[in-house]
């Protein structure tokens, strides 16, 4: 939680981001602390340059009541660490950094302070002109490029036991978890523990103390929250090549979604909401959706196509060129399948048409009367198709068709 006091900066204020030849990040544990507590500083500065750096100076200038206990890790083969434990002050002079990842790790102790939060920031000084020549540290849990770090420091006007409350995933059972180290914690119906557990209402309080500080507060939980759901409906059935669109229902707060499939994939997406599917075959999808607490909700949905096999075919056609019934060619409501070949006989079987590949629905793909350039003598011909439809399915048809000249 972020208490309501005026922000105190270390003695380096934010700056500019930095290139992408070279990344340095600051990371801060606990990102709440108590006083007279342990913190932990890493540093990582990765080089994509491809060349080390020579004669860095590296500079990290903490608040007054944070002192640096020791120097944990570090990976650098040359530099003179110039403050750092038993100091706020961190400083190295003459830094090489190699190519690659270079890590420093540090620990201390934080004091006593009336002010809660303050924000820190490390620079990498005496770059080259190409790198920016000043580098400043960036806090990798915000979006926000090379910004400082935000530490908070609990006291009993900044301690709202509400911010520790949470609901398991079922929504039956809450916990109220303390994070923080203390010597004591009382709470209200006796229990002694950091954490505890909360199966019904009522009000709940805690004094949770140490040697530097005391912090207490209590919370009325007046009704337990319904528990999260993920509802993807009743089986849905629906006619071949139909674009549908599949809608969950959901009462909780989505943060990530994953879809798959039974048979093979061929949702719109894998990672949205709702998806939209062109439906070809029966098929079974899964949702697996997370939610803001972290909790796991799945649910399944099976769509059900219907076969649409309905292809059709003129039984006369007059190729004179008035551009109205002038090709014989295969049709169908929609473009359900493929033309794997497409013939025509005359009476004494000889093949005046041959055509492969080609969809339904296409004149391309059909007859317009004619045999090596002239038009046939009109009569009745007999027609053969081989036909795939979109789910794979394949069927002979035939048929017979008259020519009419007008």
């Amino acid at each position: 939680m972020i208490g309501k006091q005026i922000h105190a900066t270390g003695k380096f204020a934010d700056g500019c981001s930095c290139p992408q030849t070279m990344t340095f990040t600051r990371t801060m544990k606990p990102a709440v602390l108590t006083p007279c507590s342990e913190f932990e500083i890493t540093y990582t500065i990765l080089n994509h340059s491809g060349i080390g750096k020579t004669g860095v100076t590296f500079k990290d200038s903490l608040p007054d009541l944070f002192t640096i206990t020791e120097v944990v890790e570090h990976t650098f083969n040359f530099g003179q660490i110039v403050s750092g434990e038993g100091s706020s002050y961190f400083n190295i002079d003459n830094l090489d950094i190699l190519i690659g990842r270079n890590t420093i790790r540090l620990k201390g102790l934080v004091g006593t302070h009336e002010q809660t939060i303050f924000e820190t920031q490390a620079v990498l000084l005496g770059l080259p002109l190409g790198l920016g020549t000043d580098i400043w540290s960036d806090n990798p849990a915000t979006f926000k490029p090379a910004d400082a770090n935000r530490v908070e420091i609990l006291h009993d006007n900044n301690f709202k036991l509400a911010d520790y409350l949470q609901f398991n995933c079922s929504k039956d059972t809450a916990m109220l978890s303390l994070p923080f180290p203390a010597n004591t914690y009382e709470w209200s119906d006796g229990s002694s523990e950091a954490t505890l557990q909360v199966t019904k209402t009522g009000t709940y309080a805690v004094i949770a103390s140490s040697d530097c500080f005391t912090v207490q507060d209590s919370i009325q939980i007046t009704a337990f929250p319904e528990p999260p759901t993920l509802e993807l409906g009743e089986t849905v059935v629906t006619q071949q090549n139909r674009v549908i669109q599949l809608l969950p229902q959901t009462n909780a707060n989505i943060i990530s979604f994953e879809w798959s499939s039974f048979q093979p994939f061929d949702l719109s997406c894998q990672n949205c909401f709702t998806p939209t599917i062109r439906a070809i075959w029966d098929n079974t999808y899964y949702l697996t959706a997370t939610t803001e607490e972290g909790c796991i909700l799945e649910d399944s949905v099976q769509v059900q196509v219907i076969p649409v096999r309905a292809i059709y075919a003129a039984n006369t056609f007059s190729p004179n060129g008035d551009a109205t019934n002038d090709i014989f060619y295969l049709v169908s409501s929609s473009e359900i399948a493929t033309i794997m070949r497409f013939q025509v006989f005359d009476r004494w079987g000889n093949r005046v048409f041959q055509h492969s590949g080609g969809t339904i629905n296409d004149p391309n793909c059909g007859w317009n009367g004619q045999y090596q350039g002239q038009t046939v003598e009109a009569g009745t011909y007999i027609w053969l198709a081989e036909i795939e439809f979109l789910d794979g399915e394949l069927q002979q048809l035939q048929g017979e068709v008259s020519l009419v000249k007008y």
